[in-house]
């Protein structure tokens, strides 16, 4: 069972106002909200929200922030599509194109065959161009004679020189070998038992 509930002498006073029983009621969404100390009877939910006076109730989030002058509601149904017409007019196909358009009969043309008009000279036809009289015929160009060069030997009786400068210049080096990492020898057990390191090398 819910118990009572206290409210501020303002909300008291708005309860009494708008004819509400709980400020549950003040909510305009449309749905109950149960809460702890509800004043407001579940069964009797449907006539609470038809009580007369009720729709112009705003909350202090409404008053505070009105809505601007053709706002859209927040769920907007669309309207539904209307009948079309069984008996539409006619369609116009009359277009800017159609009705600015000059028709005119073209114009006909004349033959484009050429013509020859050409007229033989009366005078005797020298046979020269003006590329035989600027480039004068010289003869054949003259024949470039290849020589072969002569072949210098050295005289038999000089002895080859096998010395080279990798020879000469060249040092051998021995590779020094490096140890490798081990430990170092333990000397423990001679110092210990000298006796038994000596019968073993014996």
């Amino acid at each position: 069972m819910a118990g009572t509930r206290l409210y501020t002498a303002e909300t008291e006073k708005l309860l009494k106002e708008k004819g509400l029983k709980c400020v549950c009621e003040l909510c305009d969404c449309g749905g109950y909200h149960p809460h702890i100390g509800c004043t407001k009877g579940t069964q009797k939910m449907k006539s609470v929200f038809k009580r007369p006076g009720l729709s112009q109730a705003k909350t202090d989030y409404q008053q505070t922030y009105t809505p601007h002058d053709g706002a859209k509601p927040r769920n907007a149904r669309k309207p539904l599509p209307r009948l079309r017409n069984p008996h539409p007019p006619p369609m116009d196909f009359r277009t800017v194109q159609r009705m600015d358009f000059i028709t005119r009969e073209p114009e006909p043309q004349g033959s484009c065959k050429f013509v020859e008009e050409y007229k033989r000279p009366d005078a005797k036809i020298d046979g020269k161009t003006v590329y035989g009289q600027d480039f004068v015929d010289r003869g054949p160009p003259e024949v470039v004679k290849i020589t072969r060069p002569q072949t210098v030997t050295q005289h038999q009786g000089l002895k080859f020189q096998s010395a080279t400068t990798h020879n000469q210049a060249f040092t051998h080096k021995v590779p020094i070998p490096q140890e490798a990492y081990a430990e170092l020898p333990c000397y423990t057990g001679a110092i210990l038992y000298p006796e038994k390191n000596t019968e073993g090398t014996t």
